[in-house]
């Protein structure tokens, strides 16, 4: 049976603070004492199996979506979410973030802190989520009326690395990855896919361009990008530019999940995505992002992959079915919908040469915004993605 846990994204805006921890960040009894004691009666509460106090301490919006899960009889009976954990032990806890006030969700927040947070954990069954040992958690507190947890994420292999060495994150990742996807040996390079619950359009953006960091709407930015990658001379149709904004798109995202390897920004510009804000859309591009924003592309596993592409076949030998690159001015005839132009080039294939070889094999999956929910069986009831 496959348990929900909390894991969302934005993992977009931790990096930089983790890479500015001091030796001494280790939170102790005298700095931070209320959120330091939240977290360890959160952690109790998992233990004892107090859902109400585990509720008390969520925001509205996370005690909304995790409620119709804690209520489920089936998850009580069958170990399932935090019934899966038989033991748990706080073991450290460091501040990464301190943002003063942020909006999450429509909501705002105050005092707002991020902790890295490793616990001790005797569970009943292993999963991607949580194994028997040592696991790692980041932990959002703000104030909005009292303290708050606001976001729960699993950190990426780079923010284990940097707080706990590479050994520690190279062991937490190996045992993961068995359940993630079936493989212990696969290597997190930063071309690897991405996983994360929460699938959604990040809501800004960081580029890096002429020496400072700028922040804007991701919208804007995917604009200003596909302006400068894919605005006219495309072949084959409207499909051809549907495909191709949506590979600037998807390979953005991926790109803000890995917080430009560590760095305090997310697009190197140009290097990794052109971009020209001076540039009016064309109607084919201004239609193309209308028809895919709302769209995403995963892998089997339901994790964001990086989607490469070129100009034109002649720039890569990858620039073929299955090969993992998408030349956009020849995309267009391959079809008429860009579903299946997307599928044509990025799912890959035994038999064929791959351009990313950290890609996983099988089906693409196409979906629109949601939460990986694993509450009924081995696969997303809402995207269908293997659990």
């Amino acid at each position: 049976m496959k348990k929900k846990v909390i894991a969302f994204l934005l993992l977009v805006t931790i990096m930089i603070q983790i890479f500015n921890v001091a030796d001494n960040s280790i939170v102790n009894a005298q700095e931070n004492v209320d959120y330091q004691t939240l977290i360890y009666n959160y952690y109790e509460c998992i233990q004892n199996k107090d859902v109400q106090g585990i509720m008390d301490m969520y925001s509205d919006q996370l005690a909304l979506y995790i409620k119709p899960f804690v209520e489920d009889v089936r998850n009580v009976s069958n170990h399932q979410g935090i019934y899966n954990i038989i033991d748990c032990k706080v073991q450290e806890i460091v501040k990464i973030k301190e943002s003063g006030e942020e909006v999450y969700e429509n909501t705002e927040y105050s005092n707002c802190e991020t902790f890295f947070v490793c616990v001790n954990m005797k569970v009943y069954t292993s999963d991607k989520y949580y194994k028997d040992g040592i696991n790692y958690f980041l932990i959002s507190i703000g104030y909005d009326g009292k303290n708050t947890i606001y976001n729960i994420e699993i950190p990426s292999f780079y923010e284990i690395k940097v707080i706990k060495g590479e050994t520690f994150a190279n062991d937490f990742y190996e045992e993961r990855n068995k359940y993630l996807y079936n493989d212990s040996t696969i290597l997190l390079s930063l071309d690897s896919p991405v996983y994360v619950d929460k699938v959604a359009n990040p809501s800004t953006i960081r580029i890096y361009i002429d020496g400072d960091v700028e922040e804007l709407s991701f919208r804007t930015y995917l604009e200003r990008t596909v302006a400068a990658e894919c605005n006219n001379g495309l072949y084959g149709g409207q499909s051809g530019y549907d495909a191709a904004a949506m590979a600037c798109k998807m390979f953005a995202i991926h790109k803000c999940l890995r917080s430009a390897h560590g760095g305090n920004y997310d697009i190197l510009v140009p290097t990794d995505q052109a971009y020209d804000q001076n540039k009016d859309l064309s109607d084919e591009a201004t239609n193309a992002i209308d028809n895919i924003y709302d769209w995403f592309v995963l892998d089997t596993y339901g994790a964001i992959f990086p989607t490469f592409f070129r100009t034109q076949e002649s720039d890569s030998s990858y620039c073929v079915e299955g090969g993992g690159i998408l030349p956009q001015k020849e995309a267009g005839y391959v079809s008429d919908n860009w579903k299946v132009i997307m599928g044509y080039y990025y799912m890959r294939s035994e038999d064929v040469e791959y351009y990313n070889s950290d890609m996983n094999y099988g089906n693409l999956i196409f979906t629109t915004a949601h939460t990986h929910d694993w509450s009924y069986g081995p696969t997303c009831w809402y995207c269908g993605a293997e659990g």
